[in-house]
């Protein structure tokens, strides 16, 4: 008998990813804004390094399913030997990008890692790790700036070190290490309602676990320890962060947190938002 049939995609949308090398980063920023100017669409930033699964540089274009007949096509006239990558959003990453997707040009090899499930929860009878959020002080601060992200994730942040500089010129900011038991393995960066000026608004800027850390749920129960220190202080209208387009491992991270995406800013980040409507914690 014939297999059944599959049902069909719910389709929310399409990424097009145009890659480039330093040779093309002038055609590919003209094909790019060409696009912006000509389709509903929007481009994010122009990378020049790899980011996400991506091989090559590249640059993002976003835009809804009923344009994928126009602009889709379009791409494919008007890319003049650039590689450009089209995938669907579904809510299947990995199948979004590695079998449904197409490939306008030679196609390239992804890193489909980031994609792949996290590794197993630790056995029943294993002690859970206790999570703290702690001062940053002479003590840690080198620790912290050794602290690494994956290969394919260095693109999405600033150094640790940058965030401490950043921090110590400006008192609305706020650094938090991450602690597992005794053992360092995360950062934190917030700016309080005085960096915007707008009462009861705060927003995380810098957010990192450390490589060989990752996967165990230590980045979860940080993010819990974070909104809760928030939350304490009282009278908080929302909670922003803000992230590459291109990160969703880092969209859906937060979206289970409540954050609901808001638009691309001016420097091409994804902003998202956690309505708090005043709350305060306990």
């Amino acid at each position: 008998m014939p297999s059944p049939a599959a049902p069909p995609l719910s389709i929310q949308g399409y990424h097009a990813h145009v890659y480039f090398s330093a040779d093309t980063i002038a055609q590919a920023r003209a094909l790019c804004a060409a696009a912006a100017g000509r389709f509903a669409l929007a481009m994010g930033r122009v990378h020049e390094r790899p980011v996400g699964p991506h091989p090559d540089w590249s640059c993002q274009l976003a835009f809804g399913a009923a344009l994928f007949g126009e602009i889709v096509p379009w791409l494919n006239a008007e890319r003049a030997g650039l590689t450009v990558f089209v995938h669907p959003l579904t809510g299947d990453e990995l199948a979004d990008h590695r079998d449904h997707a197409i490939w306008l040009g030679r196609s390239r090899p992804l890193d489909l890692s980031a994609f792949l499930p996290p590794r197993p929860p630790s056995p029943p009878d294993a002690r859970p790790l206790h999570i703290t959020l702690r001062p940053v002080t002479r003590d840690n601060f080198e620790a912290i700036t050794d602290l690494e992200l994956l290969p394919h994730q260095e693109d999405y942040l600033a150094s640790n070190s940058y965030s401490i500089a950043q921090a110590s010129f400006n008192p609305h900011l706020q650094t938090r290490a991450v602690y597992a038991d005794e053992t360092l393995v995360g950062f934190m960066l917030y700016a309080t309602p005085g960096e915007t000026g707008v009462p009861g608004d705060y927003s995380i800027w810098r957010f990192m676990v450390d490589a060989q850390h990752q996967g165990g749920g230590i980045g979860r129960r940080a993010l819990e320890r974070l909104i809760a220190e928030i939350l304490a202080q009282g009278g908080v209208r929302q909670i922003g962060i803000s992230y590459v387009p291109d990160n969703t491992a880092a969209r859906r991270f937060y979206a289970s947190f409540g954050f609901v995406e808001r638009g691309i800013d001016d420097s091409g980040e994804m902003v998202a938002v956690r309505a708090c409507g005043g709350e305060a914690g306990g």
